[in-house]
């Protein structure tokens, strides 16, 4: 005659059961947590390298006299870089520059580094770009611009915690920051150097 189990071996299985699951829980969970992280620093990794590129693909189509860049001169301060590129150069062989100014900025308050191109809608206080000459701009221009949306504005990547583009070294400083799971704050740091055209 077959017999089922008695509530105290039934309550005796159900314990170990639970043993085991607690303790193969116990093992995965750092697991699931270093993926998680892993995933994040990959995630960032590539934002970083994708707005670093579009930004050097940029700069080296410029010359030293095309480039300003706009480092924090206080705390919350709009960080940037404004450029305008060399389109080609003419049967004389004088350059022909761009009619257009690319500005690159940076807002710690918001951690977007967004991408913006002019024209359209200069505003007044801004040279148009001249095609004989290229221009530089002056750093109330430049905020003059990052602060003017124009519909050509492209988030290169969010949650920049650092972007520190130098003029001595050239060079662009990007730190991107997220949260993951457990609390923790995840960094990822890139740096790269920089030369221009008859640099």
């Amino acid at each position: 005659m077959k017999r089922g189990l008695s509530l105290p071996e039934l309550l005796v299985c159900s314990g170990l059961l639970l043993l085991l699951m607690g303790l193969l829980l116990s093992f995965l969970y750092p697991s699931f947590r270093m993926t998680s992280r892993a995933a994040a620093r990959m995630e960032m990794q590539q934002r970083a390298q994708v707005a670093l590129d579009q930004m050097v693909i940029d700069l080296e189509r410029s010359g030293p006299t095309s480039v300003s860049f706009w480092p924090s001169t206080q705390a919350n301060d709009t960080v940037g870089v404004s450029l305008q590129r060399l389109e080609t150069f003419a049967p004389s062989g004088a350059p022909v520059w761009e009619s257009a100014y690319i500005v690159y900025h940076w807002n710690p308050a918001t951690g977007r580094l967004i991408r913006e191109q002019w024209p359209p809608a200069l505003p007044s206080i801004t040279p148009a770009p001249e095609s004989w000459r290229p221009n530089r701009l002056e750093r109330p221009q430049f905020l003059e611009l990052a602060r003017q949306p124009n519909g050509s504005e492209k988030c290169l990547a969010d949650g920049v915690a650092v972007f520190e583009p130098r003029s001595s070294p050239r060079g662009l400083r990007l730190v991107l920051e997220r949260n993951v799971a457990g609390g923790r704050r995840e960094r990822f740091e890139v740096e790269r150097r920089l030369s221009l055209r008859n640099d």
